[in-house]
């Protein structure tokens, strides 16, 4: 043995004691996939609690305010981009006719 080495502790675990497998992992991620999958359907079916009518309409109501308002945003969004690409065909168009104009002028 080298001197700077330090030498081999052996395993705390015996050598009776089974090793973890990988495929013990896969077993409890499935399990718990299952587990979760079980807790689902048991919210889905169970019943529900009493829910107030008045604060469900007025979700409802909120609900459809705020997808009318972002269909508005989008089109906002949807107008802001065309004037954007407008102003920049423009600006292209701009610089192709002033190279064209100073082509020209250098060939006089």
């Amino acid at each position: 043995m080298r001197g700077h080495m330090a030498a081999r502790t052996p395993s705390k675990k015996s050598a009776t004691q089974p090793t973890k497998s990988k495929r013990a992992g896969v077993k409890k991620s499935a399990a718990k996939a299952t587990n979760a999958a079980k807790a689902t359907k048991t919210a889905k079916t169970s019943p529900k609690k009493s829910v107030n009518k008045p604060d469900v309409a007025a979700l409802e109501q909120e609900l459809e305010a705020a997808r009318v308002r972002i269909s508005e945003l989008e089109s906002r969004q949807n107008d802001v981009i065309n004037r954007i690409e407008w102003i920049l065909d423009t600006l292209r168009s701009a610089l192709e006719d002033a190279d064209k104009g100073s082509t020209r002028r250098k060939r006089v």
